[in-house]
């Protein structure tokens, strides 16, 4: 396992990066170029000394940050060359699967559409089928 001290620096650097971490353990779930978006239980900091992608080649925990969100401390193990392509595979598909949850939604409100037009139809065609037999609508 290897540890990190982390310069810390207050000025920008365009290669910073948000490694997104489960609080808990303090393990990186995940990296992004932007301000993640947290669930429950998640948390973010910044650093320069990683990039996107090292999370599926490495195990990294989060061992000190600042109140203002920058690592300072970090330790990193490699994984296994199987983990990275496996975590790559479960990556594709769970935003398949977003796309797909997505599209099944579409279809259901379509669904839901197509019904209520079948119910207008057919009350035209009660109406009409009405005023056809000389009845009152």
């Amino acid at each position: 396992m290897v540890t990190h001290q982390l310069k810390y620096t207050e000025c920008g650097v365009s290669s910073m990066v948000y490694l997104e971490y489960e609080i808990n353990t303090k393990q990186v779930v995940e990296i992004h170029e932007t301000e993640p978006t947290l669930v429950e239980g998640y948390d973010y900091a910044m650093s320069d000394e990683f990039v996107v992608g090292d999370e599926l080649e490495k195990t990294i925990w989060i061992n000190v940050v600042t109140e203002d969100k920058y690592v300072t401390s970090a330790s990193a193990i490699r994984n296994n060359p199987q983990a990275k392509r496996l975590l790559e595979e479960n990556k594709k598909l769970k935003q398949d699967n977003a796309l797909l949850q997505a599209s099944v939604l579409e279809m259901t409100t379509y669904a839901a559409l197509q019904d209520e037009r079948l119910v207008t139809q057919e009350q035209a065609l009660l109406e009409l089928s009405t005023l056809v037999a000389g009845g009152n609508v």
